[in-house]
Protein backbone atom coordinates (compact mmCIF):
# COMPACT_ATOMS: atom_id res chain seq x y z
CA UNK A 1 0.00 0.00 0.00
CA UNK A 2 1.52 3.26 -1.31
CA UNK A 3 2.36 5.88 2.24
CA UNK A 4 0.41 8.77 2.33
CA UNK A 5 1.47 12.41 1.90
CA UNK A 6 1.54 14.25 4.82
CA UNK A 7 0.07 18.22 5.02
CA UNK A 8 0.87 19.53 8.05
CA UNK A 9 -2.22 22.32 8.90
CA UNK A 10 -5.48 22.71 8.39
CA UNK A 11 -5.82 26.47 7.29
CA UNK A 12 -6.97 27.24 3.91
CA UNK A 13 -3.59 26.17 2.30
CA UNK A 14 -3.42 22.81 3.57
CA UNK A 15 -7.16 22.19 3.26
CA UNK A 16 -6.63 22.97 -0.67
CA UNK A 17 -3.16 20.87 -1.02
CA UNK A 18 -4.84 17.73 0.38
CA UNK A 19 -7.75 18.38 -1.86
CA UNK A 20 -5.74 18.29 -4.81
CA UNK A 21 -3.73 15.17 -3.69
CA UNK A 22 -6.93 13.67 -2.82
CA UNK A 23 -8.42 14.32 -6.57
CA UNK A 24 -4.80 13.10 -7.86
CA UNK A 25 -5.69 10.24 -6.75
CA UNK A 26 -3.02 10.47 -3.77
CA UNK A 27 -3.47 9.18 -0.04
CA UNK A 28 -3.56 11.88 2.42
CA UNK A 29 -3.00 12.71 6.33
CA UNK A 30 -3.60 16.19 7.64
CA UNK A 31 -1.98 16.44 11.00
CA UNK A 32 -3.15 19.29 13.17
CA UNK A 33 -2.99 20.77 16.03
CA UNK A 34 -6.52 21.94 16.87
CA UNK A 35 -9.17 23.38 14.25
CA UNK A 36 -6.63 25.65 12.81
CA UNK A 37 -7.86 29.15 11.36
CA UNK A 38 -10.47 28.80 9.25
CA UNK A 39 -13.19 29.53 12.22
CA UNK A 40 -11.35 33.06 12.66
CA UNK A 41 -11.86 33.67 8.76
CA UNK A 42 -15.44 35.34 7.42
CA UNK A 43 -14.41 32.86 4.13
CA UNK A 44 -13.15 35.44 1.51
CA UNK A 45 -10.14 35.03 -0.57
CA UNK A 46 -7.74 37.84 -1.64
CA UNK A 47 -6.28 37.99 -4.96
CA UNK A 48 -4.57 41.31 -4.19
CA UNK A 49 -6.79 44.23 -2.36
CA UNK A 50 -4.23 47.10 -2.12
CA UNK A 51 -1.89 49.29 -4.38
CA UNK A 52 -0.24 50.74 -1.20
CA UNK A 53 -2.69 52.55 0.94
CA UNK A 54 -5.24 52.59 -2.12
CA UNK A 55 -8.23 49.81 -2.71
CA UNK A 56 -6.74 48.20 -5.75
CA UNK A 57 -9.68 47.50 -8.64
CA UNK A 58 -7.63 45.51 -11.22
CA UNK A 59 -5.19 42.56 -9.05
CA UNK A 60 -4.26 40.91 -12.90
CA UNK A 61 -2.64 44.18 -14.16
CA UNK A 62 -0.57 44.30 -10.18
CA UNK A 63 0.36 41.00 -10.61
CA UNK A 64 1.69 41.51 -14.51
CA UNK A 65 3.76 44.28 -13.31
CA UNK A 66 4.65 42.54 -9.69
CA UNK A 67 8.53 42.06 -9.16
CA UNK A 68 10.28 40.98 -6.19
CA UNK A 69 7.29 38.36 -5.24
CA UNK A 70 7.50 34.87 -4.88
CA UNK A 71 4.57 34.48 -7.49
CA UNK A 72 5.74 37.44 -9.66
CA UNK A 73 6.62 34.71 -12.40
CA UNK A 74 3.32 33.32 -12.50
CA UNK A 75 1.49 34.09 -15.59
CA UNK A 76 -1.94 35.70 -16.28
CA UNK A 77 -2.91 31.86 -17.70
CA UNK A 78 -1.40 30.01 -14.00
CA UNK A 79 -3.59 32.13 -11.91
CA UNK A 80 -6.68 31.80 -13.88
CA UNK A 81 -6.16 28.32 -14.23
CA UNK A 82 -5.31 28.35 -10.51
CA UNK A 83 -8.64 30.54 -9.32
CA UNK A 84 -10.64 28.36 -11.30
CA UNK A 85 -9.07 25.11 -9.63
CA UNK A 86 -10.10 26.55 -6.42
CA UNK A 87 -13.49 27.37 -7.53
CA UNK A 88 -14.20 24.16 -8.94
CA UNK A 89 -12.90 22.46 -5.48
CA UNK A 90 -15.49 24.82 -3.49
CA UNK A 91 -17.98 23.91 -5.74
CA UNK A 92 -17.52 20.13 -5.86
CA UNK A 93 -17.13 20.93 -1.69
CA UNK A 94 -20.65 22.11 -1.62
CA UNK A 95 -19.18 25.70 -0.94
CA UNK A 96 -21.03 28.45 -3.45
CA UNK A 97 -19.12 31.39 -4.42
CA UNK A 98 -19.92 34.09 -6.56
CA UNK A 99 -18.77 33.80 -10.12
CA UNK A 100 -14.55 34.63 -10.64
CA UNK A 101 -14.59 38.20 -11.60
CA UNK A 102 -12.13 40.07 -14.16
CA UNK A 103 -11.66 42.60 -11.51
CA UNK A 104 -11.81 42.92 -7.55
CA UNK A 105 -15.48 42.49 -5.79
CA UNK A 106 -16.43 45.52 -3.28
CA UNK A 107 -17.28 44.07 -0.16
CA UNK A 108 -17.55 45.47 3.08
CA UNK A 109 -15.57 44.33 6.33
CA UNK A 110 -16.50 43.80 10.06
CA UNK A 111 -15.49 46.96 10.52
CA UNK A 112 -18.06 48.59 7.97
CA UNK A 113 -15.42 49.71 5.89
CA UNK A 114 -15.40 49.15 2.06
CA UNK A 115 -13.00 46.61 1.29
CA UNK A 116 -11.78 44.15 -1.81
CA UNK A 117 -11.92 40.54 -2.11
CA UNK A 118 -11.65 37.99 -5.37
CA UNK A 119 -13.53 34.77 -4.39
CA UNK A 120 -15.99 35.75 -2.41
CA UNK A 121 -18.86 32.86 -0.98
CA UNK A 122 -22.59 33.37 -2.55
CA UNK A 123 -23.64 34.68 1.30
CA UNK A 124 -21.13 37.18 1.74
CA UNK A 125 -22.15 40.47 0.10
CA UNK A 126 -20.04 41.49 -3.20
CA UNK A 127 -20.89 43.58 -6.27
CA UNK A 128 -18.67 45.18 -9.18
CA UNK A 129 -18.88 48.71 -8.00
CA UNK A 130 -19.67 49.94 -4.40
CA UNK A 131 -23.21 51.37 -3.73
CA UNK A 132 -25.90 52.74 -1.13
CA UNK A 133 -26.56 49.56 1.10
CA UNK A 134 -28.96 49.29 4.39
CA UNK A 135 -27.25 47.47 6.95
CA UNK A 136 -29.50 45.49 9.43
CA UNK A 137 -28.51 45.20 13.58
CA UNK A 138 -30.08 42.82 15.90
CA UNK A 139 -30.39 43.89 19.67
CA UNK A 140 -29.12 42.48 21.70
CA UNK A 141 -26.15 40.60 19.42
CA UNK A 142 -22.88 41.68 20.57
CA UNK A 143 -21.09 41.83 17.51
CA UNK A 144 -23.93 43.85 15.63
CA UNK A 145 -22.51 47.13 14.80
CA UNK A 146 -24.80 48.62 12.20
CA UNK A 147 -24.69 51.99 13.23
CA UNK A 148 -21.00 51.98 13.49
CA UNK A 149 -20.79 50.16 10.22
CA UNK A 150 -22.81 52.64 8.46
CA UNK A 151 -21.32 55.28 9.27
CA UNK A 152 -18.07 54.62 8.67
CA UNK A 153 -18.72 52.95 5.06
CA UNK A 154 -20.94 56.29 4.54
CA UNK A 155 -17.36 58.41 5.12
CA UNK A 156 -15.16 56.42 3.26
CA UNK A 157 -17.59 55.56 -0.07
CA UNK A 158 -19.62 58.84 -0.08
CA UNK A 159 -22.71 56.79 -0.37
CA UNK A 160 -25.70 56.40 1.93
CA UNK A 161 -25.92 53.82 3.85
CA UNK A 162 -29.44 53.32 6.03
CA UNK A 163 -29.69 51.53 9.28
CA UNK A 164 -32.61 48.84 10.00
CA UNK A 165 -32.40 47.65 14.03
CA UNK A 166 -34.42 44.38 14.64
CA UNK A 167 -35.37 43.67 17.99
CA UNK A 168 -33.87 40.81 20.06
CA UNK A 169 -35.85 37.61 18.95
CA UNK A 170 -38.14 35.77 21.57
CA UNK A 171 -36.87 33.70 24.17
CA UNK A 172 -33.12 35.85 23.56
CA UNK A 173 -31.02 36.66 26.81
CA UNK A 174 -27.63 37.44 27.14
CA UNK A 175 -25.67 34.12 26.52
CA UNK A 176 -26.35 33.79 23.36
CA UNK A 177 -23.59 33.48 21.46
CA UNK A 178 -23.02 33.97 17.56
CA UNK A 179 -23.43 30.25 16.99
CA UNK A 180 -26.91 30.33 19.24
CA UNK A 181 -28.38 32.93 17.07
CA UNK A 182 -27.30 31.08 13.81
CA UNK A 183 -28.99 28.32 14.96
CA UNK A 184 -32.04 30.34 15.87
CA UNK A 185 -32.15 32.28 12.93
CA UNK A 186 -32.40 29.05 10.82
CA UNK A 187 -34.79 26.99 12.91
CA UNK A 188 -38.34 27.43 11.59
CA UNK A 189 -39.74 29.54 14.55
CA UNK A 190 -36.61 31.91 13.91
CA UNK A 191 -37.16 32.05 10.35
CA UNK A 192 -40.76 32.92 10.77
CA UNK A 193 -39.97 35.73 13.07
CA UNK A 194 -37.25 37.22 10.91
CA UNK A 195 -39.62 37.40 7.98
CA UNK A 196 -42.45 38.98 9.96
CA UNK A 197 -40.29 41.80 12.11
CA UNK A 198 -38.90 42.32 8.10
CA UNK A 199 -42.39 43.40 6.64
CA UNK A 200 -43.18 45.16 9.58
CA UNK A 201 -40.23 47.22 9.55
CA UNK A 202 -39.17 48.06 6.09
CA UNK A 203 -41.20 50.40 5.10
CA UNK A 204 -38.76 53.05 6.50
CA UNK A 205 -35.56 51.83 3.79
CA UNK A 206 -35.28 53.07 0.51
CA UNK A 207 -36.47 50.32 -2.14
CA UNK A 208 -33.30 49.96 -3.94
CA UNK A 209 -31.05 48.85 -0.99
CA UNK A 210 -29.80 45.53 -0.69
CA UNK A 211 -30.01 44.47 2.75
CA UNK A 212 -26.57 43.35 4.75
CA UNK A 213 -27.12 41.22 7.81
CA UNK A 214 -24.55 40.12 10.16
CA UNK A 215 -22.71 37.13 9.67
CA UNK A 216 -25.20 34.81 11.98
CA UNK A 217 -27.89 34.28 9.21
CA UNK A 218 -27.78 30.21 9.66
CA UNK A 219 -25.18 27.46 9.60
CA UNK A 220 -25.74 25.15 7.30
CA UNK A 221 -29.14 26.61 5.79
CA UNK A 222 -27.61 30.29 4.95
CA UNK A 223 -28.54 30.22 1.68
CA UNK A 224 -31.70 29.14 2.63
CA UNK A 225 -32.38 31.97 4.62
CA UNK A 226 -30.96 34.49 2.45
CA UNK A 227 -32.98 33.28 -0.56
CA UNK A 228 -36.61 33.34 1.70
CA UNK A 229 -35.62 37.22 2.53
CA UNK A 230 -34.95 37.90 -0.87
CA UNK A 231 -38.40 36.26 -2.22
CA UNK A 232 -40.66 37.82 1.08
CA UNK A 233 -39.16 41.22 0.80
CA UNK A 234 -38.19 41.67 -3.31
CA UNK A 235 -34.53 42.73 -1.88
CA UNK A 236 -31.23 41.43 -2.21
CA UNK A 237 -30.24 40.01 0.97
CA UNK A 238 -26.11 39.18 1.91
CA UNK A 239 -24.17 38.78 5.06
CA UNK A 240 -21.29 40.85 5.98
CA UNK A 241 -18.14 39.20 8.60
CA UNK A 242 -18.59 39.66 11.55
CA UNK A 243 -15.59 39.35 14.32
CA UNK A 244 -14.05 36.29 15.19
CA UNK A 245 -15.14 33.37 15.56
CA UNK A 246 -16.75 33.76 11.89
CA UNK A 247 -19.45 31.54 10.92
CA UNK A 248 -18.41 31.93 7.38
CA UNK A 249 -15.39 29.98 8.20
CA UNK A 250 -16.96 27.27 10.30
CA UNK A 251 -19.26 26.50 7.19
CA UNK A 252 -16.56 26.63 5.19
CA UNK A 253 -14.86 24.06 7.49
CA UNK A 254 -17.06 22.21 8.41
CA UNK A 255 -18.30 21.18 4.11
CA UNK A 256 -15.00 21.35 3.26
CA UNK A 257 -13.47 18.62 5.95
CA UNK A 258 -16.91 16.34 5.14
CA UNK A 259 -15.89 16.19 1.26
CA UNK A 260 -12.19 15.27 2.31
CA UNK A 261 -13.70 12.65 4.56
CA UNK A 262 -15.67 11.34 1.35
CA UNK A 263 -12.56 11.46 -0.71
CA UNK A 264 -10.46 9.16 1.96
CA UNK A 265 -8.39 11.86 3.58
CA UNK A 266 -7.44 11.64 7.19
CA UNK A 267 -7.28 14.17 9.97
CA UNK A 268 -4.70 13.58 13.00
CA UNK A 269 -4.47 15.12 15.77
CA UNK A 270 -1.24 16.75 16.96
CA UNK A 271 1.52 19.56 17.82
CA UNK A 272 3.85 18.61 15.18
CA UNK A 273 7.79 20.11 16.35
CA UNK A 274 9.67 18.18 14.00
CA UNK A 275 10.05 17.32 10.70
CA UNK A 276 12.11 14.85 8.19
CA UNK A 277 12.08 14.28 5.05
CA UNK A 278 9.31 11.89 4.75
CA UNK A 279 7.35 12.24 8.20
CA UNK A 280 6.79 14.35 11.34
CA UNK A 281 6.63 13.79 14.88
CA UNK A 282 4.76 15.56 17.63
CA UNK A 283 5.13 16.07 21.39
CA UNK A 284 8.63 14.49 20.97
CA UNK A 285 7.51 10.91 20.95
CA UNK A 286 5.09 10.24 18.70
CA UNK A 287 5.82 10.00 15.06
CA UNK A 288 4.16 9.59 11.88
CA UNK A 289 5.90 8.59 8.60
CA UNK A 290 4.65 9.40 4.79
CA UNK A 291 5.85 9.75 0.96
CA UNK A 292 6.46 13.17 1.04
CA UNK A 293 5.54 15.96 3.99
CA UNK A 294 3.71 19.53 2.87
CA UNK A 295 4.12 22.10 5.54
CA UNK A 296 1.18 23.99 5.52
CA UNK A 297 0.96 25.84 8.96
CA UNK A 298 0.58 29.51 8.14
CA UNK A 299 1.59 30.86 11.27
CA UNK A 300 -1.36 33.28 12.21
CA UNK A 301 -1.77 34.96 15.44
CA UNK A 302 1.92 33.75 16.22
CA UNK A 303 1.04 29.91 15.57
CA UNK A 304 2.36 27.16 13.73
CA UNK A 305 5.15 26.83 11.28
CA UNK A 306 6.96 29.13 9.37
CA UNK A 307 10.22 29.22 6.58
CA UNK A 308 12.22 32.04 7.39
CA UNK A 309 14.16 33.68 4.58
CA UNK A 310 17.26 31.39 4.87
CA UNK A 311 14.95 28.49 4.29
CA UNK A 312 15.32 27.29 7.84
CA UNK A 313 11.82 26.05 9.67
CA UNK A 314 10.65 27.88 12.85
CA UNK A 315 7.89 27.06 15.73
CA UNK A 316 6.81 30.22 15.41
CA UNK A 317 5.32 30.49 19.46
CA UNK A 318 8.37 29.45 21.20
CA UNK A 319 10.33 31.44 18.25
CA UNK A 320 13.06 28.09 18.12
CA UNK A 321 14.77 26.76 14.91
CA UNK A 322 13.12 22.69 14.96
CA UNK A 323 15.45 20.10 14.86
CA UNK A 324 17.07 19.17 11.95
CA UNK A 325 15.56 22.02 9.88
CA UNK A 326 18.67 23.95 8.06
CA UNK A 327 17.34 22.35 4.65
CA UNK A 328 14.53 22.73 4.98
CA UNK A 329 12.68 24.62 2.28
CA UNK A 330 16.07 24.98 0.67
CA UNK A 331 16.42 21.50 -1.44
CA UNK A 332 13.00 20.67 -1.82
CA UNK A 333 12.94 17.73 0.62
CA UNK A 334 9.72 19.22 2.31
CA UNK A 335 7.63 21.53 0.57
CA UNK A 336 6.13 24.52 1.88
CA UNK A 337 2.58 26.21 1.39
CA UNK A 338 0.42 28.47 2.95
CA UNK A 339 0.73 32.74 3.63
CA UNK A 340 3.72 32.87 5.95
CA UNK A 341 6.19 32.84 3.51
CA UNK A 342 9.85 35.31 3.20
CA UNK A 343 8.81 38.30 1.20
CA UNK A 344 5.11 37.96 2.14
CA UNK A 345 3.06 40.52 3.47
CA UNK A 346 -0.51 39.08 3.25
CA UNK A 347 -2.15 41.71 6.02
CA UNK A 348 -0.56 44.74 4.97
CA UNK A 349 -1.41 44.05 0.96
CA UNK A 350 -4.40 41.35 0.44
CA UNK A 351 -2.61 38.99 -1.25
CA UNK A 352 -3.00 36.23 1.22
CA UNK A 353 -5.85 34.31 -0.80
CA UNK A 354 -3.20 34.27 -3.95
CA UNK A 355 0.25 33.41 -1.67
CA UNK A 356 -2.37 30.52 0.07
CA UNK A 357 -3.15 29.33 -3.27
CA UNK A 358 -0.10 29.51 -5.66
CA UNK A 359 1.79 28.05 -2.87
CA UNK A 360 -0.67 24.68 -2.29
CA UNK A 361 -0.81 24.27 -6.03
CA UNK A 362 3.36 24.38 -6.75
CA UNK A 363 3.82 22.29 -3.31
CA UNK A 364 1.09 19.12 -4.64
CA UNK A 365 2.26 19.87 -8.51
CA UNK A 366 6.36 19.66 -7.02
CA UNK A 367 5.37 16.56 -4.84
CA UNK A 368 3.87 14.84 -7.66
CA UNK A 369 6.76 15.70 -9.64
CA UNK A 370 9.39 14.50 -7.24
CA UNK A 371 8.00 11.33 -6.17
CA UNK A 372 7.41 9.93 -10.04
CA UNK A 373 3.28 10.38 -9.48
CA UNK A 374 1.10 11.14 -12.06
CA UNK A 375 -2.59 12.31 -11.45
CA UNK A 376 -5.33 9.28 -11.44
CA UNK A 377 -7.92 11.97 -12.48
CA UNK A 378 -7.53 15.23 -14.85
CA UNK A 379 -9.96 18.18 -14.98
CA UNK A 380 -11.08 16.63 -18.77
CA UNK A 381 -11.96 13.56 -16.78
CA UNK A 382 -14.76 15.32 -14.06
CA UNK A 383 -12.04 16.13 -11.73
CA UNK A 384 -9.76 19.00 -11.16
CA UNK A 385 -6.24 19.44 -12.59
CA UNK A 386 -3.10 20.25 -11.18
CA UNK A 387 -2.46 23.38 -12.50
CA UNK A 388 0.56 23.01 -15.12
CA UNK A 389 4.13 24.65 -15.30
CA UNK A 390 4.52 27.54 -18.00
Amino acid sequence: MTPPVLVIGRGPAGMLAASLFCLAGVAVDLVADGAGTLPLWSGAWHFRSYDGARLLDDPWQWWADAEGHPYAAWSSQQWREGWQTLSQVWRLAGIPTHPLPSRNWWTVSAAGTPDRAFLVPAWQYAVPAAEPVCLVGFEGLADSLADVQAVRYSRRCNLRAEVLALPSPPGWDGTWSTVRWASYLESEPGGAWLLEELTRRLAGVSDELPLLFPQVMGIRRVADILGAITRSTGRRAYEVPAPPPALGGIRIQEQWTRWLLRNGARFRSGHVDGITEDGVTWHHTQSLNGAAVVNATGGVLGGGLAIRRDGSLWETVAARRLGGSSALGQDGRVVTAGRQLPGCDPDRHGDGGAVNLASAVEAVRGTLQRLGWQPARSAGEGGVGIVESH
